[in-house]
Order: C-alpha cells, then sequence, then structure tokens
C-alpha cells in the first residue's frame, strides 16, 4: 500500500518541477562565480563571487525572447553601449568559444565581494566582465 502512495508522490514532484522550470523558472547554476570587471574608467575590479539582481545568471533579450544564461556558460561579456530601443547591446563571448550579441537592461545591479569589501555598479557603467575559474579547495 505504500509504494502507490510513493509513486504517485515522485510522480506529483516530477510534475511541478517541470512546470514551475517551464513559466521560466531560473536554470541551476553555481553559487561562487568569480570575476574581473573592467569599468568605464578602465580600473580592474577582481571579486570572490559576483551577482546581478540577486542571481548568477543573465536575462538576455534576443529579439522578442528572454534568454536566460548562467555566468558558468559565460567567459566573457563586453557592453557595447546604448540600443535605440533603450537596452544595453553586448556581446557574449561563451566558454564553448561561440559569440552572440544580445540586449539586456542597463540597469542591472551587480555585487561583488573582494578581499576589502564589495563592489556594486550597473551594467551600463562597465566595459566587460571576465569570468573567472572557480577553484577547488583543497582539503
Amino acid at each position: 500500500m505504500r509504494k502507490p502512495f510513493k509513486s504517485i508522490l515522485l510522480a506529483l514532484f516530477f510534475s511541478l518541477n517541470g512546470a514551475v522550470f517551464a513559466m521560466g523558472g531560473q536554470p541551476q547554476v553555481n553559487t561562487l562565480t568569480p570575476a574581473k570587471i573592467v569599468d568605464d574608467a578602465g580600473k580592474v575590479h577582481t571579486v570572490v563571487t559576483l551577482t546581478c539582481d540577486d542571481k548568477t545568471y543573465f536575462d538576455f533579450q534576443d529579439g522578442t525572447v528572454t534568454v536566460k544564461v548562467p555566468f558558468e556558460k559565460i567567459e566573457k561579456l563586453v557592453v557595447k553601449g546604448a540600443s535605440a530601443n533603450g537596452t544595453l547591446a553586448v556581446e557574449v563571448y561563451f566558454k564553448n568559444g561561440k559569440v552572440k550579441a544580445f540586449n539586456i537592461s542597463p540597469d542591472v545591479e551587480c555585487t561583488g565581494v573582494n578581499d576589502y569589501g564589495t563592489v556594486d555598479f550597473q551594467l551600463s557603467a562597465i566595459k566587460e566582465i571576465e569570468f573567472l575559474k572557480v577553484e577547488k579547495h583543497k582539503r
């Protein structure tokens, strides 16, 4: 009698999990994302972890579609400037070698943690973000 109940619960869990992702849920990502940021003044800021709008992925616009790209898939993001529609044009260099142009809100707020505090910036105030490898801790 317990076996059918367990099967029903598992089926319900997996169907709800799929429904949440289909409705725009966030992609699976690592929580620690080190990065090197170059601001508009050319100053380099290295952070041990980075979030943008409290997420570790970007919501890019590709035509009329929103594309959610985890930081861990990106090698570098280069800000190209303002677009005619009020968004920010960016060029994304992926770790698989591909390059793609997207648009994103210029008001995306990013925060990074470094050795001496935090770094806060809007995407519109930087030239590029280079995502660094996550170093594994030895035990």
